[in-house]
């Protein structure tokens, strides 16, 4: 069954320097990783995966190519892992053994969430929620 976990990340910090680390996590524990994203964010994120901690090392490309962490606006496939920033539903859950969402600090952010906390549930999930310090 899918696992499926928010992080809450604090008002005012970058969701996607959080992608990051979550990402450099799952690549150091062997998992094959799709971050999506919106297609504006792309770029943005390719770069900081580069940058975001001294000495880190995440292997990472663009959908379609062949590396640990793959970045794309759409659901192209599966993977052990989706990180999701994107505004859209994932829509093949069953391809998934864990679906990470990520969620801002502010109480829009959070608001914003919580319809996709509602669907997961739907879909016969058990989300859990992680208040980041």
């Amino acid at each position: 069954m899918t696992r499926v976990d928010f992080y809450i990340a604090q008002e005012g910090s970058r969701k996607e320097l959080l992608a990051c680390r979550l990402a450099e996590i799952a690549y150091q524990r062997g998992h094959q990783v799709l971050i999506i994203a919106p297609s504006d964010q792309l770029a943005a994120l390719d770069d900081l995966l580069w940058t975001f901690a001294a000495g880190a090392f995440v292997p990472h490309g663009l959908h379609g190519q062949d590396e640990p962490v793959v970045l794309a606006s759409a659901e192209p496939g599966g993977g052990d892992v989706l990180i999701t920033l994107s505004p859209d539903l994932p829509q093949h859950l069953e391809n998934f053994a864990r679906i990470v969402e990520i969620v801002g600090g502010s109480e829009a952010e959070k608001s914003a969430s919580r319809p996709r906390f509602r669907y997961y549930r739907e879909k016969g999930l058990t989300p859990t929620v992680h208040n980041l310090p």
